[in-house]
Order: C-alpha cells, then sequence, then structure tokens
C-alpha cells in the first residue's frame, strides 16, 4: 500500500486491461490501480491522475461513504423490525402458531402436517384462481428449497414449505404470479401486466411476502418446524 496526497492506492498489472488503466475506490479510501503490464511509469501515471482529479476522488469517497452508512442504518432498522415483529407473535400465539385465520397448539404439529395444511390450502387457491385465468394448472408440490418461495414449471407448480404462515392474500398473489408462468416464462413486462390483471397490487405484494418471510422463518424454526434444508 502507496500513500500520496493522503490517499493511499495499490497498483497492480491485469491481463485484462489493455489499454490506459481501470481504477476501483472503496468506502474505506483505498484506490486501487490496474494497468497493462506493458504500462511504463505505472506509478506516475497514478499519482498523475490523483493529483488532476484530488478533488474528484474526494468526492467519490464521500458518496461511498454515506451509501454504507445508510445501508448500515437499513440493516439494523430491517433487523429490529424482524426482531420486533417475531417477538409481538410469540408474545400473542402462546405455543401455537396461526395458520390460514386458525389457531394451532404447535405440540399437534409437525413439518408434515404443515406442509398439509398449506397444500390443501394451496390447491384450493390454485383450482379457484387457474380457472378464473382460464388455465389448467399442472400437479402442486410443496417444496423445501431456499433458493425460492414459488416455482412454475410445464410439469408442476412448486409452493414452499416457508409460505405456510403466510396470509391468504399473499398466498394469492403467490399463485397468481406462478400461474401467470404459465403464459409467459419470463419477468418480462408482459409477464407483470398478466398478474396485474389478476392481483393489482403485486408490487406491494411481493415486497411483504420477501420479508414476512423471512421473520416467520424463524417463527418456524424457534418451535423446531422448519426442515433442515431451510435452515
Amino acid at each position: 500500500m502507496q500513500e500520496f496526497l493522503g490517499l493511499k492506492y495499490d497498483i497492480k498489472s491485469s491481463r485484462r486491461v489493455k489499454d490506459g488503466f481501470r481504477i476501483t475506490t472503496s468506502s474505506n479510501g483505498h484506490l486501487l490501480f490496474k494497468f497493462p503490464r506493458s504500462t511504463a511509469f505505472k506509478d506516475n501515471l497514478a499519482r498523475e491522475y490523483m493529483q488532476q482529479n484530488f478533488d474528484y476522488i474526494m468526492n467519490t469517497f464521500k458518496r461511498l461513504k454515506e451509501r454504507e452508512e445508510r445501508a448500515k442504518v437499513r440493516i439494523e432498522r430491517e433487523r429490529q423490525e424482524q426482531e420486533n415483529y417475531i417477538e409481538s407473535y410469540l408474545q400473542n400465539n402462546v405455543n401455537s402458531l396461526f395458520i390460514f385465520g386458525k389457531s394451532y397448539d404447535v405440540a399437534t404439529l409437525s413439518v408434515e402436517s404443515l406442509s398439509q395444511i398449506l397444500y390443501d390450502k394451496a390447491l384450493g387457491l390454485l383450482d379457484s384462481i387457474a380457472e378464473l385465468m382460464d388455465l389448467e394448472h399442472p400437479p402442486l408440490k410443496i417444496s423445501y428449497c431456499k433458493g425460492y418461495l414459488g416455482q412454475c414449471r410445464r410439469d408442476v407448480i412448486k409452493i414452499d414449505y416457508r409460505n405456510v404462515l403466510s396470509n391468504e392474500d399473499l398466498l394469492s398473489y403467490l399463485i397468481v404470479h406462478e400461474l401467470s408462468h404459465l403464459r409467459h416464462m419470463d419477468h418480462s413486462p408482459r409477464f407483470w401486466a398478466h398478474v396485474a390483471r389478476y392481483y393489482p397490487r403485486y408490487k406491494a405484494a411481493k415486497k411483504e411476502l420477501i420479508t414476512i418471510t423471512k421473520y416467520h422463518t424463524q417463527i418456524l424454526k424457534h418451535y423446531d418446524l422448519l426442515p433442515e434444508k431451510l435452515r
């Protein structure tokens, strides 16, 4: 690590850089210059750039630092919101889970029984929404995968186990989303327009579903009702 004008910097040779040089800046106040291997006087060129662009570099560091601080505040806020939600849920549902309008004693529940409850609810919604959309849907499967909350293929629709504590409205959004993939397999504007026809507030629901599922995952884990694959 070298220093010039109070700026800390490193210089590296790179096969990928064919001409000129590339600069990477970090919020901790470091610069990384990447030059072609054949470039002579790399240090002189780096120092010349820093001298000529000192104000710009300092402003860039400032913006990166501010962005980093905003991210820290956001992460802490989200952590606190999750903590408050889980604490409130556990206090209001002592040793019980509230599932699609009904309270269940956790002592009577298992991963298998929760999967069946979710399957029955999702299948009922799937049948009614598919009829509304004039679609024939493939078989339904409850999945246990961290990578998605729902998935649609021509031969199967998957609803992930973590949705079991979602309310019926959010589950309906997820099913509209997955059924819409039978019309449009990508996430193109036409796909979202199709979703909006049957679930107008899909943007808010999408965001809420992702957030609430994170909370509910921790609640299921608290009661040892989270499959190992989802831990």
